[in-house]
């Protein structure tokens, strides 16, 4: 009755009051994969030479083992120094020979050798496992009433001891009733400085979570004590490009120096310069975005008010010139849903009153901004792209097509989107709240656009959308196909599960008929690979049946395009798009853009 994983919602009480014990879907029939580390083991010391000097010749062997259930075999297992920024390779040693079927029971055991140089710069070593089904060791646990089947990268924490000259390895927990580890709950409690790891539970439920629960910048206490206090009238004052400062849970950080790196381009850093951005750091970033704070950290901050980044002496200098259109930069603007309507089964169109309905929304081409709505007493925050256009017609309102993430829909967050569920549940005449524009690519026509604030010219743009992330795309492709001025060609791959998750297919058409011979679009559907090619569903569609691949890449948009803009899941744009662009001999710095 207890070898089962239930669903994450529920508790002890509630499971035996339902009857959930006895249901055969949730009972455990495989294992899935684990790997751990066995070499380093639980406080294990590696001493160095006296001054902290080790010679590149050092070596150090980190071994563990591996499994899968099912017969799966083992294919894969990668150890990190980085927290996953970049991984290798270990050796697989197996213990048997595949049978008749394929298949291979016996745990495996693996090894990698790496420098102690590698070692002395790392806080911990980490591995994951994939086996024959690609089935992949996740980064955190997934919360359960048991505690079954959890299997999250094994982490061992790596310790400098500087009185007596060592590393010590830490594993998360011991064997049986030895006490010991990073992970016990009385360790977690005690001492603030260490991270735990959150689940995937705490992770879809962080609206709902303690500030405790939230990961911090790694500052000690005496480094945090050490720092100078700065008002928030002071950090006002440093809202440009030369000097851009802001807020976050109560500590000043200068971003300047992070400004031509940032990921999401330097604007959206710049809306928040000079004022106190929590609300939109915590629902946007990783836990991997806060520990980079640390470094940019430079003072305290008093007391600021939940308000700060709506100030006007923070929003002056981000406000348009122009006085038709409803963004303010750095203000956040009210808006109200006036209608709600239903395009799939899990994608709506929700339209909004501007506060004026002369007024237009005044963004720009290829910029997107932040949707603010305060759920379960805390303010959560989204990216989006409107559908909606800059036009006379649009004056008034926006609208975005959004993708509700249902619970229940994805075992690994059962809980599903908090903000896209709030959405779904607004009634007309509720009232949310934007902010932007938002952006680091920006279409003006004609061909001209800027990156980063770099202009560039394309006589042709290849584009590359996944589910939702064709809204982006869209809006630049309506800018050049409806102005019959503009020659610049189009070229788009768009990637979905089904026919029916073609978003917005009716509006690209439109635009493709008005400029057939400037532009080319393509469909690829993921679920057909699992099809007989003589289905008739498969035999009866005339574009893509499979997972975006070069040869798609390779025929739609070809090597000639200037300029290739991608949108959708990180898996689509960082295993498939990427390494095909880069095979086509695109620089991804300059010839690409992540909406």
């Amino acid at each position: 009755m207890d070898n089962r994983v239930l669903p994450s919602h529920l508790t002890a009480e509630t499971a035996t009051a339902e009857g959930w014990w006895s249901k055969s879907p949730y009972a455990i029939m495989e294992l899935n994969v684990n790997a751990a580390i066995i070499e380093p083991n639980h406080d294990n010391l590696l001493v160095l030479n006296e001054d902290d000097t080790v010679n590149d010749s050092e070596m150090y062997a980190i071994k563990g083992y591996a499994y899968s259930g099912g017969g799966r075999r083992v294919i894969r297992v990668e150890v990190t120094l980085d927290d996953g920024a970049t991984w290798q390779l270990a050796h697989i040693i197996y213990h048997e020979k595949p049978s008749a079927y394929g298949k291979m029971w016996c745990w495996v055991h693996y090894e990698l050798v790496v420098p102690v140089s590698s070692l002395l710069r790392a806080r911990e070593v980490c591995v994951r496992a994939w086996d024959s089904s690609m089935n992949l060791m996740p980064e955190s646990p997934t919360w359960n009433v048991m505690g079954m089947m959890n299997n999250p990268w094994y982490r061992v924490k790596i310790h400098h001891e500087q009185d007596t000259n060592t590393l010590r390895f830490e594993h998360p927990t011991q064997a049986g009733n030895q006490k010991g580890g990073w992970m016990t709950k009385e360790r977690i409690m005690t001492n603030e400085n260490e991270e735990p790891i959150r689940s995937k539970k705490l992770q879809v439920e962080s609206v709902d979570t303690s500030s405790a629960e939230t990961p911090k910048p790694g500052l000690t206490a005496d480094e945090l004590s050490e720092l100078p206090l700065i008002s928030a009238d002071e950090v006002a004052k440093h809202n440009t490009k030369d000097s851009c400062w802001f807020i976050c849970r109560g500590l000043v950080y200068d971003a300047t120096p992070f400004l031509d790196e940032h990921p999401g381009g330097a604007t959206s850093i710049l809306l928040c310069g000079g004022t106190d951005c929590t609300d939109e750091f915590e629902s946007i970033h990783s836990t991997k975005a806060w520990q980079m704070l640390k470094k940019y950290c430079i003072g305290r901050c008093p007391s600021t008010d939940d308000d700060t980044g709506t100030s006007d002496t923070a929003s002056s200098s981000a406000d348009h010139e122009e006085t038709d259109v409803a963004l303010k930069g750095a203000t956040k603007v009210p808006i109200v849903l006036i209608s709600r309507e239903v395009v799939s089964h899990d994608a709506r169109i929700f339209k909004f009153a501007l506060p004026a309905k002369d007024l237009r929304l005044g963004l720009p081409v290829g910029n997107h901004v932040f949707l603010y709505a305060q759920i379960n007493g805390k303010t959560v925050v989204r990216a989006y792209t409107p559908i909606s256009s800059e036009s006379d017609e649009d004056r008034g309102f926006v609208s975005f097509l959004i993708k509700i993430y249902f619970a229940g829909d994805n075992p690994v967050h059962p809980e599903g989107g908090v903000f896209s569920q709030y959405l779904d549940g607004l009634h007309l005449g509720q009232q949310i709240q934007i902010k932007g524009p938002l952006g680091h690519f920006t279409y003006y026509g004609d061909g001209n656009f800027s990156l980063e604030a770099t202009n560039f010219h394309a006589t042709k743009f290849g584009f590359i959308a996944g589910g939702t992330g064709i809204t982006p795309v869209y809006q630049v492709m309506r800018a050049i196909l409806e102005n019959a001025k503009d020659q610049t060609k189009v070229a788009l791959i768009y990637c979905v599960r089904s026919e029916r998750d073609l978003l917005l297919r009716k509006e690209l058409e439109t635009l493709q008929k008005l400029r057939p011979s400037q532009c080319r679009i393509f469909y690829t559907l993921s679920d057909l690979e699992q099809l007989d090619r003589n289905d008739p569903v498969v035999r009866g569609w005339a574009y893509g049946k499979s997972r975006l691949n070069f040869a798609m890449v390779k025929n739609i948009i070809g090597s000639d395009a200037d300029h290739v803009g991608m949108c959708g899941p990180d898996g689509l744009i960082e295993y498939a798009c990427k390494p095909a662009l880069l095979k086509l001999n695109y620089d991804l710095k300059t010839q690409t853009t992540v909406f």
